[in-house]
């Protein structure tokens, strides 16, 4: 046996659910359902890793707050359900807010799997994509 099959190293574990297909955006935009569908399709045309599923869960406000102000958690809730540009690079579909919260809690499950082992690395194909360079506002599609 090799030292990569006994320590697992061609093993990751993966976060992906359809829900997250439901960000999508008005009409065209560079961050966009197709992504993921690429992303999906490289995973499955990955030779020799093993994807071990993490079950895709929702964030607590608990863990938002670890990242996010309250004021920003409570302004994103308001937006459940609704649609349009938050600014000229930032979309809301009626879905987004539930698939954000689902994002953010999947890739706290995937650390927390990580960090309990045995496998130490992970793909998470997510969205809406989690970029947040102001804390008071989300910001790329979010």
């Amino acid at each position: 046996m090799t030292d990569d099959a006994v320590s697992g190293a061609h093993d990751a574990l993966l976060v992906d659910d359809t829900r997250f297909d439901a960000h999508a955006p008005l009409g065209h935009h560079p961050e966009r359902p197709e992504r993921l569908i690429a992303a999906r399709a490289g995973v499955r045309a990955a030779v020799g890793t093993a994807f071990h599923p993490v079950t895709a869960r929702s964030a607590s406000d608990e863990e938002l707050g670890r990242v996010h102000e309250r004021r920003f958690i409570d302004a994103l809730s308001k937006l459940r359900g609704e649609s349009g540009y938050l600014d000229p690079d930032t979309y809301v579909s009626a879905q987004s807010v539930d698939v954000a919260r689902l994002a953010a809690g999947s890739l706290v499950a995937m650390v927390d799997a990580m960090i309990d082992g045995p496998i130490g690395k992970g793909v998470a194909l997510v969205r809406p994509p989690g970029t947040t360079p102001a804390r008071p506002r989300p910001w790329g599609s979010a």
